[in-house]
């Protein structure tokens, strides 16, 4: 089977439309071995707070996936 182009279009090459949509990846944070040392030496009020911190970060972040995948 021999493929055929018509007025001069190479139908090897995709147009744009038939590509699949790229998502957009957030990059991820590293921390150093400082920040590593201090999240694992916080106790108390200082864990709490940081827990709840978190969690809204992640409500945040769930949100966000939610309005941009409907």
């Amino acid at each position: 089977m021999v493929k055929m182009a018509i007025d001069g279009e190479d139908e090897s090459k995709p147009n744009g439309q038939d590509q699949p949509r790229k998502t957009l990846r957030r990059k991820r944070a590293t921390l150093t071995l400082k920040q590593q040392q201090q999240l694992l030496n916080i106790r108390g009020e200082q864990k709490v707070a940081k827990i709840e911190e978190l969690k809204r970060e992640m409500k945040g972040l769930f949100g966000y996936y939610k309005e941009t995948t409907s």
